[in-house]
């Protein structure tokens, strides 16, 4: 029976930002499709770091809670970080 999908490192640790693989297997989706709901914006908004895009997992979290709504919708609700 294979692991449960895992967003912790080698070191067991959790990870705070996800990449679209990590967020696909969250999501138990494909990587493919991931970036298709970001594309027509129905995923949380990512952070990018020069060419790497990561998801904050938290946020995605919250998304999740929250009923997974479009990105418009879940921006008009989320709190916000000042």
């Amino acid at each position: 029976m294979p692991d449960a999908p895992t967003t912790a490192d080698d070191r067991g640790l959790q990870k705070l930002m996800l990449t679209a693989e990590e967020v696909a297997l969250v999501l138990g989706i494909s990587r493919a499709l991931v970036w298709k709901l970001h594309s027509i914006g129905k995923l949380p908004s990512p952070v990018r770091f020069g060419r790497a895009v990561r998801w904050h997992k938290a946020t995605l979290d919250r998304w999740i809670a929250a009923g997974a709504p479009p990105r418009e919708q879940f921006d008009s609700i989320k709190p916000r970080i000042a």
